[in-house]
């Protein structure tokens, strides 16, 4: 026991702050511009995860089964351009570059000109992949992780001109998911965490690969071990159970390559492969909102709602911020000393201090306090002073506390 407190003692040697009650209002923040998302028959409201877009006085949102460009400052239309008929777009970002921007959906990537809308093409993706997905540009090309491969596609043409089948280190009669994918520009790794499921396992199984982002070989390999860990009954009894060890974030950072597995933030050398450092949280869980910021670590929890601040070269704890809210499993975006994020199980907008953790502002909709199925849901957008997010009637733009 002695061990484990001074194991956390040197894990926590930074300061530590936990905020219980936030204070919410729009006196820091106010609506700019909102557009009303029109209900379908039934009701039916088509939303999506997706993470609108800010650039250069435009931002580009995807919601109902279109994506549309706005004026930022004026929220009038530029352009819209249809999507198809889905309820939800399974694109987690909207990646581009100085002219296009690519959506990526189960079935199919697109491409459109940012100027007029254009469709410039669009590639057709093979199988029935349900996943919300972070497509990320690496050079000339998108790489995309999908239900047993990595594909990547030329920017210009969109062409699949390399698939990646992720087929080691699991049974052959499972597939294993590419869940988060990471590239370094400066020496073209591309990094894939992968999540899978051995039908009457007691948990999810994952790994971790490095491939040569040009010709695709495997430069290595990391098998996240199987952990046990031990939970108690009410009454007091204990027993233990399988963690989860599916990875679904990756990012890239200095010389590491930093993965959530459920319980775990683990760090590789990523050109090696060897474990660096490794936390796991026995009270905590984490999904796909990681985010490398300098030398910091930001992490959205979902056991107990909040974020987490990580030394990147040690893994210590800098700060935790707990919050009455929802799980995190939503993009952070660390930006001018502050953290952004909505949390959209809870249907709130986060802001806090970056150093410390420390709440700025938070706040649902102003529609809120009188119709409470009036919330914020999609990742949020940051940039050029104002904040962008799909709500669950409206598209909002609000002021950058």
């Amino acid at each position: 026991m002695k061990k484990y407190i001074a194991i956390l003692i040197i894990l926590c040697f930074y300061s530590c702050e936990n905020i219980t009650t936030p204070q919410s209002g729009f006196n820091q923040v106010k609506v700019v511009w909102s557009h009303a998302i029109p209900e379908r028959p039934g009701g039916l409201v088509y939303l999506g995860e997706t993470q609108p877009l800010i650039e250069n006085n435009k931002v580009y949102v995807v919601s109902d089964t279109s994506c549309t460009a706005y004026n930022l400052k004026v929220g009038n239309i530029l352009w819209r351009r249809a999507l198809g008929n889905v309820r939800v777009i399974s694109a987690l970002t909207i990646p581009h570059d100085e002219d296009k921007i690519f959506i990526n959906h189960v079935d199919f990537v697109k491409a459109f000109r940012k100027s007029d809308g254009q469709l410039l093409w669009t590639t057709t993706l093979e199988g029935l992949d349900w996943v919300h997905s972070k497509m990320i540009i690496g050079g000339s090309s998108l790489y995309l992780g999908q239900l047993g491969k990595v594909i990547r596609l030329n920017k210009q043409s969109g062409q699949i001109d390399l698939t990646i089948p992720l087929d080691s280190l699991s049974p052959d009669t499972v597939f294993q998911q590419g869940r988060g994918v990471a590239v370094s520009e400066s020496d073209k790794r591309l990094y894939v965490g992968t999540g899978y499921y051995i039908p009457g396992a007691p948990a999810t199984s994952g790994n971790i690969f490095c491939f040569d982002a040009i010709t695709g070989q495997c430069l290595w390999a990391y098998r996240v071990p199987n952990r046990r860990v031990t939970l108690y009954t009410p009454s007091g009894t204990p027993f233990e159970v399988e963690a989860d060890r599916a990875v679904y974030g990756v990012e890239v950072g200095g010389e590491l390559v930093v993965c959530t597995i459920g319980q775990e933030v683990l760090a590789l050398n990523r050109f090696t492969g060897q474990v660096v450092w490794s936390r796991f949280f026995m009270d905590d869980a984490f999904c796909a909102g990681l985010t490398i910021s300098g030398n910091r670590i930001y992490i959205g929890a979902q056991a107990e709602p909040g974020v987490h601040c990580l030394d990147l070269v040690t893994g210590a704890t800098i700060w935790k911020t707990k919050l009455r809210t929802g799980s995190i499993n939503d993009i952070l975006t660390v930006k001018d000393g502050k953290v952004y994020f909505c949390v959209g199980m809870g249907g709130e907008i986060f802001v806090l201090s970056a150093n410390n953790g420390r709440l700025i502002w938070n706040g649902k909709p102003p529609e809120a306090s009188r119709d409470r199925d009036a919330s914020f849901i999609s990742n949020l957008a940051v940039g050029e002073g104002y904040m962008v997010n799909v709500g669950s009637k409206k598209v909002y733009c609000l002021t950058s506390p």
